[in-house]
């Protein structure tokens, strides 16, 4: 499926950037587009974030999906030190919000195992115990990952970014292949052909290329639009707060129903908001304040520290709220050949050079390293094992099948009703 044409992302956050990586990895020339001038502008660009496992007593697919991209990007992340600067193995600690860590607190509590749930170094603990973890004082008990970690996402791109684009790369450097950037330019057309993609830009310049990997959620062009699963872009505010007692002693991720990050240049991250609705990009102070009452409300200790600024972004969500990565098809509209799992054999024929790897949300951190590794492996005609079972989860083909089976219910229920 590869020539000697260069593979074309459009999209320079972290889905974009790790496609590129694994790409280059592999001595495959590749072409960066974005309609930023800056990579990591949207919202890739946090200042900080966090990777830390998803667990759940029940192996459900999205259980599964988070734990082995949790297994495979802390390891990629702790191997880019040279890449990406140091980022401490923190550990996080998640305070018990959700029914869902309920069940897993109350699991580590009766000692139970389940050989297909991997909750190496995670721990339930008492609120005096998480609060030494942390070293501020929290009021209630909850789940310790020792292996999480607390990074800054905005500087692992851009160094990211800075290493791929270095052609000076030592030759015993981790990739090979060369990137060249078109950073300030959008995508407006996608024609496939036989044996390249042409991608013409808003300046009327047009690229050649041997693949496309569509890895953002915003701007898609309208040749390809009706091919593409929907993604709603839900908006989410950060804050920022002032580093004043208790928080300066913060030493890990917490985790509650929100988050707050330990000290970083002089403030605290505090996240975040799930707006489905708003679109604006302004900066909201009630937001903010409904934040700041969440982490008041979970912490043993008074916290007078101010609001010092904070961070609008939209992420991009699918309707299950995991990723879409793989192969877009060429006819949507045939909807009763998609097969029930969503795995898309018996599906309508799909693009041969046009790929997505978009809709990560809030957990591109985690899921990106492990996305891009997948793409690539099926762009180059690789093996995707052992990430089979991954890669039929992530399927696009599954957005139609939920389609046909909403549209078969909805079907059965007016025959019902008819009769």
């Amino acid at each position: 499926m590869l020539n000697d044409l260069p593979v074309i992302v459009v999209g320079g956050g972290l889905a974009g950037l790790f496609s590129i990586y694994a790409l280059q990895s592999r001595g495959i020339d590749c072409i960066l587009v974005d309609e930023n001038h800056e990579v990591a502008a949207a919202a890739s660009g946090n200042p900080a974030g966090a990777v830390l496992p998803y667990l759940s007593v029940n192996e459900t697919p999205t259980a599964k999906f988070y734990r082995s991209c949790f297994s495979y990007s802390k390891n990629i992340l702790k191997n880019f030190s040279e890449i990406s600067g140091h980022y401490p193995s923190s550990g996080a600690i998640r305070l018990l919000t959700s029914r869902r860590l309920e069940d897993v607190y109350r699991r580590l509590m009766e000692g139970s195992e389940n050989a297909a749930l991997d909750w190496t170094d995670v721990k339930a603990l008492s609120a005096d115990e998480l609060s030494a973890v942390a070293r501020v004082r929290v009021n209630g008990p909850g789940v310790y990952y020792a292996d999480a970690m607390s990074l800054r996402p905005k500087n692992i791109c851009r160094r990211l970014f800075d290493y791929l684009s270095d052609d000076s790369r030592a030759t015993n450097s981790l990739v090979a292949g060369k990137l060249q950037a078109r950073l300030g330019q959008q995508v407006i057309d996608i024609r496939e052909s036989a044996d390249k993609v042409s991608v013409l830009m808003d300046n009327g310049v047009v690229v050649d290329g041997s693949h496309v990997i569509l890895a953002t959620g915003r701007s898609w062009p309208e040749s390809v639009g009706p091919f593409l699963p929907p993604l709603e872009a839900v908006r989410g505010q950060i804050a920022f707060v002032e580093t004043t007692s208790p928080l300066d002693r913060l030493s890990c991720h917490l985790g509650f129903n929100g988050y707050l990050l330990p000290a970083a240049g002089g403030f605290n991250v505090l996240g975040a908001t799930f707006d489905h609705g708003n679109k604006s990009e302004e900066l909201v102070l009630a937001d903010s304040m409904m934040l700041l009452e969440k982490l008041s409300h979970h912490l043993a200790e008074p916290y007078s520290g101010k609001i010092v600024g904070g961070r609008v972004s939209f992420r991009a969500h699918t309707f299950d709220r995991l990723p879409y990565v793989g192969a877009v098809f060429t006819d949507n509209s045939n909807l009763q050949e998609i097969t029930e799992d969503g795995s898309g054999m018996n599906a309508p024929q799909r693009f041969k050079r046009l790929w997505l790897n978009t809709g990560h949300g809030s957990r591109g951190l985690q899921s990106a390293p492990l996305m891009g590794e997948i793409l690539t492996r099926m762009i180059n005609g690789e093996s995707i094992e052992p990430h089979a079972d991954i890669a039929a989860i992530v399927d696009p083909a599954r957005y139609w099948a939920n389609v046909k089976r909403k549209s078969d219910k909805k079907m059965m229920s007016s025959s019902g009703r008819q009769e």
